[in-house]
């Protein structure tokens, strides 16, 4: 797909242009380990699942399939799984917390998720401006995928 964009929580460049975050700042679900990190967590995981939400929305994709799944104790889903959009909340969670790991395609776009709370979107068309909206609460980019 041509379009590719990445979707993250970090909003700080470096000099080289790279976007970080301060070495205490957590970068997976995992190191989560105290009430404060918890509750930016949530509120950083409720923005990406609104992110897919809206995205799914001005890309009229209603639902997906989850592919190249790796799941170690998951027997909730299952490759080629089709899941409505209106159910997505609890597989991305899953994907988010790292629980288990897809892709979630569809023919309009696609879903990847990446180490350290990153999450890109491919589309094989250009993303509504309606998207960009949510740059205000995350770092949206035009970026490719390591994972397309």
């Amino acid at each position: 797909m041509p379009y590719s964009y990445r979707i993250t929580k970090y909003d700080k460049v470096t000099s080289e242009g790279y976007l970080t975050s301060p070495p205490e700042e957590w970068t997976s679900f995992h190191e989560i380990d105290t009430p404060e990190k918890e509750k930016d967590y949530l509120e950083i995981e409720n923005r990406s699942l609104n992110a897919i939400r809206t995205i799914s929305e001005c890309m009229n994709i209603t639902q997906y399939k989850i592919s190249e799944l790796e799941s170690h104790d998951s027997e909730e889903f299952f490759e080629g799984q089709e899941i409505n959009t209106s159910n997505i909340e609890n597989i991305a969670r899953q994907i988010l917390r790292e629980k288990i790991w897809c892709k979630l395609i569809s023919p309009n776009g696609e879903f990847h998720f990446g180490y350290d709370y990153y999450m890109y979107f491919l589309s094989n068309k250009c993303a509504p401006a309606s998207i960009s909206a949510l740059s205000k609460n995350l770092t949206i980019q035009e970026y490719l995928s390591p994972y397309a």
